[in-house]
């Protein structure tokens, strides 16, 4: 018996969640999360496979019995998590080995002490028995310096079907880009502040395109839509609410390139999708050194030099193919089983 564990719903959290429930997993999980637009949308597991956590009980407490009761304990967002399964540790470090443990920023990379502190319990618990995973969203995890922590690779949730008609939408895209003098850029996916919003806009006044921003809005990324719109005016799309997996893919399509933009280091889900569906990509500042072949990239966030970034990228007459992936069944086998594949 399997159970996933997942106490917040945002970003691609409640898809890993329906991938590993799909095989008959147990999701534990908060009335918080049950009742989010986020479960709503996705309806990602039946209801008679829904735990409820008892709020009364501390979460180290709650982890150690799931434990007791389930062969393997998934935990697809386990960074936050850290300090508690070194809580797990200290009462019962044989059940670790019963964890499955995704982290979504790869701790082998930074040297900051809160990176080397993140590196530090990865390790102990991998050494302790748990299963360690890193996802591996952009393939450019670094050598495996610390023991056993596995790289996998970000699964996109979107059959082949929708890939046939996101792969139709690009291509007469393309086809009315060569005839337009306005481009479309994107971003997508929950837009916070760490995308860089304002300082895109500024670069799509510059090069003549329409800004496209599909996803939820996040409180601290009000000023800078509010600036893009400011600077935009009626060349400013707004689709504020989180969106399916397959409106996404039709978004992405949609738009000449997909500006990933980011203040932080991590992995970018929104840029793989974008090179599954053909659309070109824009990585700028901390996301520049996720850059595949094919991407463009600007290691800075302000616009003048995102502008020269877009331009190249606007100005490339590259056909780029869809890239389908296979990486949704080797995600949900390594992290049921706990095993690196």
């Amino acid at each position: 018996m399997t159970v996933v564990v997942e106490l917040d719903p945002s970003g691609h959290r409640l898809k890993y969640v329906e991938l590993l429930c799909r095989q008959g997993a147990a999701f534990w999980t908060s009335n918080e999360v049950v009742t989010s637009p986020e479960f709503r949308v996705i309806n990602p597991v039946p209801e008679q496979l829904v735990i409820l956590r008892d709020d009364r009980t501390p979460l180290a407490e709650a982890l150690i019995d799931l434990a007791t009761r389930y062969n393997r304990v998934v935990v697809p967002d386990a960074d936050r998590y850290l300090a508690i399964f070194c809580t797990v540790a200290l009462r019962r470090p044989w059940l670790l080995r019963r964890f499955s443990l995704l982290l979504l920023r790869d701790p082998r990379v930074g040297l900051r002490p809160r990176s080397l502190l993140k590196r530090a319990l990865a390790s102990l618990l991998r050494l302790l028995g748990s299963a360690i995973f890193v996802l591996d969203s952009d393939g450019i995890s670094t050598p495996r310096r610390w023991p056993r922590l596995c790289p996998i690779a970000d699964p996109p949730l979107i059959d082949s079907q929708v890939l046939t008609r996101a792969a139709g939408i690009r291509q007469a895209r393309a086809a009315d880009a060569q005839r337009s003098d306005v481009f479309r850029v994107g971003v997508f996916g929950a837009l916070t502040d760490r995308k860089c919003i304002a300082s895109i806009a500024e670069a799509c006044v510059a090069v003549n395109a329409e800004l496209h921003l599909v996803g939820g809005v996040s409180q601290s990324a009000w000023p800078d839509v509010r600036t893009a719109s400011r600077l935009l005016n009626q060349r400013l799309l707004l689709d504020d609410r989180f969106v399916t997996d397959e409106e996404l893919a039709m978004a992405i399509a949609g738009v000449d390139v997909c500006a990933v933009v980011h203040t932080n280091t991590g992995p970018s889900g929104i840029a793989q999708l974008s090179r599954i569906v053909g659309t070109p990509v824009l990585l700028g500042g901390r996301a520049a050194v996720l850059r595949r072949d094919g991407d463009y990239s600007c290691p800075a966030i302000d616009g003048p030099q995102l502008a020269t970034a877009l331009r190249v990228a606007l100005s490339d007459d590259r056909s780029l193919r869809a890239t389908p992936s296979n990486a949704v069944p080797v995600f949900a086998r390594a992290l049921l089983s706990g095993k690196c594949l």
